[in-house]
């Protein structure tokens, strides 16, 4: 069995939570803020509104050890003025591309329950895929070699409702063939192919995605407090709001920008040269931008995007409790998949090229189903 050593950082997004321990977890006693491991932690994150991390790993003698800490605030500002709740353990975050490791195991209990096969071809759950993709399999899909256009780009992100699950397969459908007739299966990461996934198991299950995920996959895991997000349907528990850095960074890179181009015109004129026109216009622009800053904006909520309400490749939100629980069910094989199936889940199934989406390409990096897996100390 794999051996699982994790850092998770979740959220960009105040007070330290305590750290639950139980027979097989070395607890941490809880500290205040200015703790030694609270602050050596806060002092490796980036500038932030709030964010929640976990250490999941073994100490030196191997027995397992869990560090959860939040920081920060759940949102940097509230709709009626009030104090933001700080973030705990409890928080449940947007894990974006962790949801594939959900998805696929979404995918393989229905393989484990005989209601399809890794060898099917998508357009037997997926009829409005072009003929082209005929070739393309289930477990091409979740292995990324399915060579499915990416959907950024395809979709009109202008007019939101456009960036759905169904409106991703719509459109790859409306493709001309002249605009596949290059696509082939090949390893490249793949969210288009995820996004489907999520569309096949709600076709072989009967369910909509989010619920069968849910019943079948998260509770049974103990991820009680985790949900596929679906706008208008559900609403993350205990919620963490994206940010953006605002104009306090721009502000800052904007004086900075000024200050240089005034030094730049003061030496042009101690020079008795004629006044550069570029320089000048420069100087306005930043002055204009200075201008229009508005006090204390130094962030601003920015929570979903334009491709934020596709499911299978992102949408599951989720917290450093349900995220610890988790692993322990991975661990211990307590998700709900036979032994097959977890040797599907877990078992690396191609060793991903340099530079194709998949991140830092170390060495030993493979790629399992929804898992990326490295080699440490000669283990993956």
């Amino acid at each position: 069995m794999q051996t699982i050593r994790t850092l998770i950082t979740i959220g960009l997004v105040a007070t330290a939570a305590a750290l639950r321990g139980d027979e097989n977890t070395i607890s941490i006693p809880p500290e205040p803020p200015g703790g030694t491991v609270y602050q050596r932690v806060k002092q490796m994150l980036p500038p932030h509104v709030g964010c929640a991390v976990m250490v999941f790993g073994k100490d030196a003698s191997g027995k397992p050890i869990v560090f959860k800490h939040g920081y920060g605030a759940c949102r940097y500002q509230t709709e009626d003025g009030s104090k933001p709740e700080p973030i705990t353990p409890a928080t449940t975050f947007r894990v974006a591309s962790f949801t594939k490791v959900l998805t696929a195991a979404a995918v393989l209990k229905l393989v484990d329950d005989e209601k399809l096969l890794l060898e099917d071809s998508a357009l037997k759950w997926l009829p409005g895929l072009p003929e082209t993709f005929r070739p393309v399999t289930i477990g091409m899909m979740l292995d990324h070699t399915s060579g499915l256009p990416p959907y950024h780009g395809l979709l009109n992100i202008q007019q939101l409702p456009e960036a759905t699950d169904l409106n991703v397969l719509r459109t790859i459908s409306r493709l001309p063939d002249a605009a596949l007739t290059s696509m082939h299966p090949r390893t490249t990461y793949n969210n288009t192919a995820y996004v489907l996934l999520g569309l096949v198991v709600q076709q072989a299950s009967g369910q909509p995605f989010a619920d069968y995920l849910r019943d079948e996959v998260l509770h049974p895991a103990g991820m009680e407090g985790s949900l596929l997000f679906v706008e208008g349907l559900n609403s993350p528990p205990n919620r963490a709001f994206g940010h953006q850095p605002g104009p306090d960074i721009v502000v800052q890179q904007t004086r900075q920008r000024l200050q240089q181009m005034i030094a730049l015109r003061e030496r042009i004129a101690q020079q008795q040269a004629q006044p550069n026109a570029a320089i000048e216009q420069q100087i306005l622009m930043a002055q204009r931008q200075l201008a229009a800053v508005p006090d204390n904006a130094d962030w601003h909520e920015e929570d979903q995007g334009p491709y934020t309400r596709l499911g299978g490749d992102g949408a599951l939100y989720t917290s450093l409790n349900d995220l610890e629980a988790f692993l322990h069910a991975v661990r211990d094989r307590k998700v709900p998949l036979s032994e097959a199936g977890y040797d599907l889940w877990m078992t690396p199934r191609v060793s991903p090229p340099e530079n194709d989406g998949f991140g830092d390409s170390r060495r030993g990096r493979t790629y399992a189903c929804g898992w990326m897996v490295d080699e440490r100390l000669g283990e993956p």
